[in-house]
């Protein structure tokens, strides 16, 4: 896949904020990919029996099947042109 560029966000999981780098690439089937890097940086533990991920030895978790609230969001809106690239400032 090619790389569009590269942006930097802030997540808000469950009120907890982390500093992440993603790629933009075109033509995904989902908005948002966490990646190993990602995981592993975080100490992510994803429990398939209690469907929860928690993230820094279980300083914050989530439900991942709750489908009434964003789980993962930016700390800003942010839209991405296609076929372009930007920078947003922290």
């Amino acid at each position: 896949m090619y790389v569009l560029g590269t942006i930097q966000l802030t997540l808000n999981i469950q009120d907890f904020e982390i500093p992440v780098t993603f790629c933009v690439l075109s033509c995904l089937q989902f908005d948002v990919i966490l990646g190993t890097k990602f995981l592993k940086d975080t100490e992510a533990n994803i429990n398939m029996v209690s469907h929860t991920l928690t993230l820094y030895g279980d300083l914050v978790g989530a439900n991942l099947l709750n489908n009434t609230q964003t789980i993962v969001r930016t700390t800003e809106a942010v839209l991405i042109p296609p076929k372009s690239e930007c920078l947003i400032r922290s």
